[in-house]
């Protein structure tokens, strides 16, 4: 599964090797909404990416 974001500019390619929409990264929570967009969270601070 292969997701493209933009995130503060600059496109940010993402591959998840399964079919969960959430997955952890380290300290980095990361989800991906139903509208397409990819929402991190990390230490309970939360970024969105589109």
């Amino acid at each position: 599964m292969q997701h493209e974001f933009k995130f503060a500019g600059d496109t940010v390619e993402v591959t998840v090797a399964r079919d969960s929409q959430t997955w952890r990264l380290g300290d980095i929570e990361c989800q991906i909404m139903a509208d397409g967009r990819l929402k991190l969270n990390v230490h309970g601070v939360t970024k969105f990416a589109h």
